[in-house]
């Protein structure tokens, strides 16, 4: 940026290539924000695509879990019948749901590390000098979205079977 460039800098530059005909050191926020504008707009886009693949889970994460409480009906009731505490069966379908959640995110970060090592050799990017990975918070934020959007879609499957009445889901007919 332009308006961040010391004047050390300048003056180191301009000491180093004084006697160079063909160097000339312009500070022009003109031409950084030509480069810089598209990389901006980029940015931007890349974060609505975030939220929007965010939000695109929690609809679908949210959608089984109500579909598994729902063609579980029957057994919730015969466990809320039989004495069964509604918390224990409401961690009982959250564990069932966090589990293959956790699995996903651990195979999605493992395989994330594995392509971007892939995509890097075959770039050649160890002789540009240029090092690839994964930095430990984007793990932790992969995990902590996984999980908040678990909790979420469990909140709504608990809200669900709170609303279960064992008797009239017993006395249904399928």
């Amino acid at each position: 940026d332009p308006d961040v460039v010391e004047a050390k800098f300048i003056k180191y530059m301009m000491d180093s290539f004084s006697s160079d005909p063909w160097f000339t050191l312009l500070v022009d926020r003109g031409w950084y924000d030509m480069v810089a504008m598209p990389m901006e707009s980029l940015n931007s886009l890349s974060l609505f695509m975030g939220v929007g693949l965010l939000i695109g889970a929690f609809v679908v994460l949210l959608l089984v879990c109500v579909f598994n409480v729902r063609s579980r009906k029957r057994e919730v009731g015969v466990l809320l019948s039989m004495g069964e505490v509604r918390g224990k069966v409401i961690l009982q379908l959250a564990l069932e749901t966090l589990v293959p959640v956790l699995l996903g995110a651990t195979a999605g970060v493992l395989l994330s590390g594995q392509t971007a090592a892939f995509a890097a050799k075959l770039l050649g990017a160890a002789e540009k000098g240029i090092e690839v990975g994964i930095e430990g918070w984007a793990i932790g934020l992969v995990y902590l979205c996984g999980m908040g959007l678990m909790l979420l879609a469990s909140c709504v499957t608990a809200f669900k079977v709170l609303r279960f009445q064992p008797k009239k889901l017993l006395m249904a007919v399928e």
